[in-house]
């Protein structure tokens, strides 16, 4: 049985597991890049933390009514490439889900301008994000299917199945 939420609700099953494997492959991408992972949700609304309200452009306190995983602000001033690579690493992934793998192009745009604004070079947060999906995809894969059974995560919480 899939979790509850009042926007993930309206999804087709199929878009749903969709949006779990877009976000495991963000936040695997993150743990395996040495980034930490606070939390990754898809069953009510997130509040955004300052580093992804600037990364997306969105304003200050604004919550998110479906799915995100949660980094902390920090990691934008001393990993941003590995950052951006897991911002990227949804567009190494597809889902077969139109709608979902264009977030996950536009989301990689975003990730590679902020990369070249920031000095990061955008060819090596691409190799970095298409690499580590490759050699991640059985642990991104796992967590997918956490993720569609209890609709979020975190570190600690008992159902990493060997992911943090």
């Amino acid at each position: 049985m899939r979790p509850t939420n009042r926007i993930i609700d309206t999804l087709p099953s199929e878009s749903f597991q969709a949006l779990c494997l877009h976000e495991a492959t963000h936040a695997v991408v993150a743990l395996a890049l040495g980034l930490v992972v606070e939390e990754v949700c898809l069953t009510g609304a997130m509040r955004l933390d300052e580093a992804t309200e600037q990364l997306y452009g969105l304003p200050v306190g604004t919550e998110v009514p479906a799915a995100g995983t949660r980094i902390p602000d920090e990691f934008l001033e001393t990993h941003p490439r590995e950052l951006f690579a897991a911002m990227a690493a949804p567009s190494y992934m597809p889902t077969g889900v139109l709608s979902i793998d264009r977030y996950a192009a536009a989301e990689a745009a975003s990730a590679s301008a902020a990369a070249r604004e920031r000095g990061v070079d955008p060819a090596e947060v691409a190799e970095l994000s298409a690499a580590t999906v490759a050699v991640q995809e059985a642990r991104i894969r796992g967590l997918a299917e956490v993720l569609a059974r209890q609709g979020v995560w975190s570190p600690g919480d008992g159902r990493e199945s060997g992911l943090a």
